[in-house]
């Protein structure tokens, strides 16, 4: 066994344990879906403000923008604190990184809010 830091290689999962492995991934790739679609739909909104800009107002984008970016934040601080118990949501370092992205979505969204 090699130790890599919390990880252990060969990996073997080191997850919540009232998740099994398929649980946890069924539920992972639910989560990242719902960003991407997030994230899909915020390109969506600036893209209309470029080709329609006489229809779309740069505040209405912000506006929008700001919303889908702060509801995006908030899920995913949602779903590693809430999916994932305390302990394992503080040490597991994926997760940690999670709850970090989260916050940087949810800074950014009430930032463009307050646009």
């Amino acid at each position: 066994m090699v130790l890599c830091g919390n990880a252990t290689l060969p990996m073997r999962f080191a997850g919540p344990s009232n998740l099994t492995p398929e649980m946890y991934g069924k539920a992972s790739q639910t989560a990242h879906t719902v960003l991407g679609i997030a994230l899909a739909c915020i390109c969506v909104v600036w893209g209309a403000f470029i080709v329609l800009p006489e229809r779309f107002g740069k505040k209405q984008c912000y506006a929008a923008a700001g919303a889908l970016s702060a509801a995006a934040g908030l899920y995913l601080i949602a779903w590693v604190q809430l999916l994932s118990t305390p302990d394992f949501a503080r040490r597991d370092l994926v997760q940690r990184q999670h709850t970090a992205i989260g916050r940087c979505l949810l800074a950014a969204g009430l930032q463009e809010l307050l646009f």
